[in-house]
């Protein structure tokens, strides 16, 4: 397992479902994971839907779980999703033990591909785990965010900056962030901005590099530019 650590984040690279358990405690959770229904291009289900959902639920549910128990004084926990996805996020929160107290809607601001309605949105799935309160009880449910349909490094599913900051704000002042499923970095570089600690988890080695890279340029960018290197790169086997 290698693992990097740049100013207040540690990284690791690695299956979330092996790597959860071993890190340090965190306040918070923001991520978007697979959203596991996949469709071909002529809008038929590659795998059988039933299952396709079942199996869906029960990776949320290990994941959802392994979360929350590293969370010890309870936080907020944030998951993208789509509406193919919402059942497995709702029965896999149940098999987690956790209640979905609430969906985001997220607004793009212009509509995507799709064969019958083209959607403009995303869904972020909000739970309260150890009865959490977010910060802001004024906050709307529908966030309009634009963002542009190439994205600016490359990750298909990139989020935008300012949309997490403001789950951020949502989410105490302080507390450390982890993301399991980290991709480009965006909820780390989102973070750093905030000046908060953060456990980031990829799998994609690939994606892992990226998001090495971004993220410590941001870090020099805060700190110091003229600082060459901030990362502390570490090995470790797997016991």
């Amino acid at each position: 397992m290698r693992v990097e650590r740049i100013g207040k984040a540690t990284l690791y690279c690695g299956d979330c479902l092996d790597i959860l358990p071993e890190v340090p405690a965190f306040g918070h959770v923001v991520t978007d994971p697979p959203y596991m229904l996949k469709s071909s291009s002529d809008h038929k289900s590659k795998l059988n839907p039933w299952n396709d959902l079942c199996n869906g639920a029960v990776f949320v549910s290990q994941w959802l779980k392994l979360c929350a128990d590293r969370m010890e004084n309870g936080g907020a926990l944030w998951s993208f999703c789509n509406w193919r996805g919402l059942p497995a996020f709702m029965k896999g929160g149940y098999m987690a033990g956790l209640d979905l107290k609430s969906l985001l809607v997220w607004d793009k601001g212009y509509p995507g591909p799709g064969h019958y309605l083209r959607s403009r949105y995303e869904l972020i799935a909000f739970y309260a785990v150890g009865g959490y309160r977010i910060a802001d009880r004024n906050a709307p449910d529908i966030r309009v965010e634009k963002w542009p349909a190439i994205k600016p490094h490359g990750h298909p599913a990139e989020k935008p900056e300012k949309l997490v900051g403001w789950l951020l704000t949502l989410s105490g002042a302080d507390e450390s962030v982890c993301d399991p499923f980290m991709g480009s970095g965006t909820v780390r570089v989102s973070a750093l901005k905030a000046g908060r600690g953060f456990i980031g988890i990829e799998a994609d080695e690939h994606w892992f590099d990226v998001a090495c890279r971004r993220i410590e340029e941001a870090a020099r960018e805060i700190t110091d530019p003229a600082i060459p290197r901030l990362r502390q790169t570490e090995s470790q086997e797997k016991q």
